[in-house]
């Protein structure tokens, strides 16, 4: 089962019954596996405070449970950052221009662990494993301050290091990651707001990018994901606008 994780800008609330809800949009999704004791999972909801829904069997959700006091979320992910086979945090900030880890304590609960500081306010997180040493690394893209991606190396215990900035056209809304061209190599595809188009950066290997490739669309681009949605080995993106030239707010497929 699959497991929900959303930012949203005001407190969650959940009825009795089988259906959640939230009080309030939803900007930011992610879908990691939470493992916890037998076929349990449990759904992360980042609001204001952030928290989640513990995970049935059955594929339905108790009660949402605050886990912290936080607010100004600007992204959040999900991953095991220490190797414990535990799903941990990472939590970015809109204004406060740092990230936060949580590990995992597998009940629900998380420790606050190192918190990297970075050059703006962070708008997209992906982890993925970018310098092929089998842990988990950061890209963080940036919300204002104009158009950067982070690279965190992580160590494996839940901490990171920065090892290059990658500059794009203008402010990261969102971040997809995947091997773009072919090389076996973990690339990253993120919006440009207000340039109204894509970068896709390609990766060296050692966490840093190279050779990136824009472009345009016919509108502000809200959302990124990818994919091989027509079976041909390669991978696509879709991306959604949130408003075209035309008034369409239907994703493209490129």
């Amino acid at each position: 089962m699959v497991a929900a994780v959303c930012i949203a800008r005001a407190r969650a609330t959940v009825p009795q019954g089988e259906s959640l809800t939230l009080d309030a949009t939803c900007y930011y999704v992610t879908a990691p596996m939470f493992a916890e004791t037998k076929q349990l999972r449990d759904a992360l909801v980042s609001s204001d405070p952030w928290g989640y829904f513990p995970g049935r069997s059955d594929g339905s959700f108790g009660p949402f449970r605050n886990t912290a006091d936080h607010d100004d979320i600007g992204a959040v992910a999900a991953a095991d950052l220490n190797g414990d086979g535990i799903p941990d945090l990472v939590v970015g900030y809109d204004f406060f221009h740092y990230l936060t880890i949580h590990l995992g304590k597998g009940d629900g609960t998380f420790t606050a662990m190192s918190t990297p500081r970075l050059s703006g306010t962070i708008g997209s997180i992906a982890v993925v494993d970018f310098n092929s040493d089998g842990l988990p690394d950061l890209a963080v893209g940036m919300s204002q301050d104009g158009g950067i991606v982070n690279i965190l190396l992580g160590k494996g215990d839940g901490t990171f290091v920065q090892e290059s900035t990658v500059s794009t056209e203008s402010a990261n809304m969102s971040i997809t990651t995947g091997d773009v061209n072919g090389d076996g190599r973990v690339d990253f595809a993120v919006t440009n707001l207000s340039s109204k188009s894509i970068t896709v950066a390609y990766n060296q290997g050692n966490g840093y990018f190279y050779s990136m490739w824009n472009f345009s669309l016919d509108g502000p681009p809200s959302a990124i994901a990818s994919g091989d949605f027509n079976g041909d080995g390669a991978l696509d993106l879709v991306v959604t606008l949130s408003q075209s030239s035309s008034g369409s707010s239907d994703p493209s497929i490129l």
